[in-house]
């Protein structure tokens, strides 16, 4: 099965969202695939930086999906795999027109192959610094459409189903980067 990173970075540096207000200890729960059912009185807040660019997918430190694809996500992924929480949306001082949501995927997959993959890490840590190569173990990813990695938290990772489904319905905001063609320098 062909699998791909998510990429939202705009080339020319421009960013559709900022993130004004948000609890890091969320933003690392989200990080690290744990629900934020149980969380009281966490708040998320972006700012939309210019109408133009209102797109359907960012990611700023917290992934932040429009209706629109939180929609898509409902009716053709399994619900159980991710979760959303409401956020506010201002453009200024006012509140904006479009709902948002933070966007969770539930349980980072121990999927990464340390024997065929080539990476490093920092120096006497676990922690990976770097990847020229990334290979997975395919068959812990059977019924995952989309997914993290458990030591590379901060990359989204999809298969070409979910690939699919995005390009499909023009879903704005993201592009795919081959898992052959996927690096951290």
């Amino acid at each position: 099965m062909d699998f791909y990173a998510i990429n939202n970075y705009f080339k020319d540096g421009r960013k559709p969202f900022s993130l004004i207000k948000y609890d890091p200890k969320v933003a690392s729960k989200i990080r690290k695939g744990k629900s934020l059912a149980n969380e009281d009185n966490f708040e998320i807040r972006i700012n939309y930086n210019d109408e133009k660019l209102l797109v359907d997918f960012y990611d700023p430190g917290v992934p932040i999906v429009s209706e629109r694809l939180k929609n898509l996500l409902e009716q053709q992924f399994e619900k159980e795999l991710f979760e959303f929480c409401g956020i506010n949306v201002f453009k200024s001082a006012d509140p904006a027109n479009q709902k948002y949501y933070a966007f969770n995927i539930l349980e980072n997959m121990d999927c990464f192959d340390k024997e065929n993959s080539v990476y490093n890490t920092f120096e006497g840590s676990t922690v990976i610094n770097s990847i020229a190569k990334l290979v997975l173990k395919e068959e812990m990813l059977s019924r995952r459409n989309i997914f993290r990695i458990t030591p590379i938290r901060t990359a989204i990772f999809v298969n070409q189903k979910f690939k699919q489904a995005i390009e499909e319905n023009n879903i704005t905001g993201l592009s795919f980067i081959s898992l052959g063609e996927f690096k951290i320098i």
